[in-house]
């Protein structure tokens, strides 16, 4: 492949990352970064009545549906056909430290870091804390793992409707998955903020190519009331047509009438 065409695929890769990520790290739940990393590993309180005996296990969430939305913003670094697919990213970082002559230590972190990246965001490689087993009735009694719910919430329940990986853990109900799925997605949040985090600090040294849209550019929408000021003409719907509709910036033309003209009492 021709230089310029790696580069600009390169190039292509960081500024879809830098997009993503930051929505990543605009979402709600990174809000708190030591409440986020927590959740990257399930907790349970086990609590003993010294009396009764009686055990209990309590373990706390966000709503499902925050993890939801969380879970569709990272979902294209995920994804190899994404230009913003994480070791894409990894990779191009890697090109730019390379072509500018960063040090020996530099690209052993960035190569830490991609490594990371191909644990977190494999659905082959295990980082289970716990496995659920049920057994219904007579049927033979089932067992999977955390990371296996994780990903059968996300593309059974979520982000896609996969019959295969929904079925596959559908006896252990949407609750298990979902539970097994919040330190999935909090992982890839700290990480994407991370990777984020380095992608700006060897931006602003001037190891990456100007990124500089990509950064400025709005990527959220804070904005819940909207308010535009200028003129507003109305016209007839007649017989499922409306009058030609005027250039931008050109007078409005035959059949639109300006809003306060149509709508206004006359004023004698």
């Amino acid at each position: 492949m021709d230089p310029a065409e790696v580069r600009e695929r390169q190039e292509r890769a960081l500024i879809a990352f830098v997009l993503r990520a930051r929505r990543v790290r605009a979402h709600s739940l990174a809000e708190d970064l030591d409440a986020l990393a927590k959740l990257q590993n399930p907790s349970f309180t086990v609590t003993v009545n010294a009396e009764t005996r009686e055990t209990t296990v309590r373990s706390e969430y966000p709503p499902e549906e925050q993890v939801e939305s969380a879970a569709a913003r990272i979902r294209p670094l995920l994804l190899n056909e994404e230009d913003a697919h994480c070791i894409k990213t990894m990779n191009a970082l890697l090109y730019f430290a390379r072509e500018t002559g960063a040090d020996a230590d530099a690209i052993a972190a960035l190569k830490k870091l991609r490594e990371d990246w191909k644990v977190v965001a494999s659905q082959k490689v295990s980082r289970s804390a716990y496995e659920v087993r049920v057994k219904q009735g007579e049927a033979p009694e089932e067992a999977l793992a955390d990371h296996e719910l994780a990903y059968a919430w996300i593309y059974g329940d979520v982000v896609h409707a996969d019959t295969d990986k929904r079925q596959g853990a559908h006896s252990f109900g949407v609750e298990e998955r979902f539970h097994a799925a919040v330190p999935l997605v909090a992982r890839v949040m700290v990480l994407t903020i991370r990777t984020l985090n380095t992608l700006e600090w060897l931006h602003g040294r001037r190891i990456l190519p100007f990124l500089h849209d990509a950064f400025a550019e709005d990527v959220v929408v804070t904005r819940r009331v909207v308010v535009r000021e200028g003129p507003v003409f109305v016209a007839p719907f007649v017989d499922g047509a409306l009058p030609v509709l005027p250039a931008l910036g050109a007078e409005a033309g035959s059949g639109w009438v300006e809003f306060a003209d149509e709508f206004l009492p006359d004023q004698q």
